[in-house]
Order: C-alpha cells, then sequence, then structure tokens
C-alpha cells in the first residue's frame, strides 16, 4: 500500500482507476521523450544509461545542447551521485550511476520551480 499511496500522494498516478492506465502510458511516453532529447534514442542500451562504448550518451554538458539551468543542474546531479551511498558497491557501478543521473536530470527538467534539490 506504501509504494500506491506515494505514487497518489505526489500525483502521479489519478485517483479515479478509470485513468490510470491511460496516464501511466502518457507520463511513460513523456519520460520517454525526454529521455531521447537528452540522452540518445530510447534503445535497450540506453534505456541502460549507456551508449555502444558503455558511456552515458550525455556524460558532459558540452556533448549536448543545454541551457546554463539545465548545465548547472547536471553537474550538480553529477557531483551528489558520485557520492550517493559510498560505502554501498552497487552505487559505485557505472550503469546505476547513469540511471539515477538520467531520472534525477529528468526530474530537475520537469519540474523547473525545485530544479534539483
Amino acid at each position: 500500500m506504501r509504494c500506491e499511496s506515494w505514487k497518489l500522494l505526489l500525483d502521479y498516478t489519478p485517483i479515479d482507476k478509470g485513468q490510470l492506465e491511460s496516464t501511466l502510458e502518457r507520463k511513460r511516453k513523456e519520460y520517454q521523450a525526454m529521455v531521447e532529447k537528452y540522452f540518445g534514442d530510447f534503445t535497450s542500451e540506453s534505456v541502460q544509461g549507456l551508449g555502444q562504448d558503455g558511456h552515458q550518451k550525455a556524460s558532459s554538458a558540452s556533448e549536448i545542447s543545454l541551457s546554463d539551468f539545465e548545465r548547472k543542474n547536471l553537474k550538480q546531479i553529477k557531483i551528489d551521485v558520485l557520492r550517493t551511498q559510498p560505502d554501498i558497491a552497487v552505487f559505485h557501478c557505472e550503469q546505476m550511476q547513469c540511471m539515477m543521473n538520467r531520472i534525477l536530470f529528468t526530474l530537475a527538467i520537469r519540474h523547473p520551480a525545485s530544479a534539483y534539490v
């Protein structure tokens, strides 16, 4: 119940169960479009956050056209992701760091009033 409660409280899912499927489909498409815009094609490799060479496609702000707002957010996110849970090995995995960068960056772009905090 906790998972469902948070989705409702964060306005991710609608209260009306009849709108649930269409709302989730729309939100997933929005996320997919943002990932494609900032991180490249939404292929099985980019879903993992990695390009053909094993690195995140938008690994530096200079590789893609970013506004100052986006560049500052991405820079801070990368710093924080590297510092996340230093005692837990999974957070040092490049794939996990790429996924966290992608998720936090798209969240910051999606909610510019909050930015990345």
